[in-house]
């Protein structure tokens, strides 16, 4: 999916280019990716703790750049994360 951003709606625009901009959320989309990973899995690829990796998944999930599901685990819920786009394209002008 893609998703194009423009300069008409400066709130979604902000809000996804903050996102994105912030060092850890930007390399736990690159983990995702490569496919789906839990909160314990995105943490041990980051070295974050998963009380962050819940934090940033959030703020992702928020601006719709990943989609959350929640499956049964060994020792409970599992929250699973997965990417929705492939690309933000911003436009500045009318097209």
């Amino acid at each position: 999916m893609r998703i194009i951003l423009n300069s008409k709606n400066d709130e979604k625009l902000l809000s996804t280019l903050k996102a994105v901009a912030e060092p850890s959320r930007l390399k736990i989309l690159k983990i995702l990716n490569d496919g789906e990973f839990s909160v314990r899995e995105l943490a041990d690829k980051t070295g974050l703790t998963s009380s962050n990796i819940s934090a940033q998944i959030k703020k992702l999930e928020d601006v719709n750049l990943i989609d959350v599901k929640y499956v049964a685990g060994n020792h409970g819920t599992k929250k699973i994360s997965r990417i929705r786009v492939e690309e933000i394209r911003v436009r500045f002008g009318e097209e």
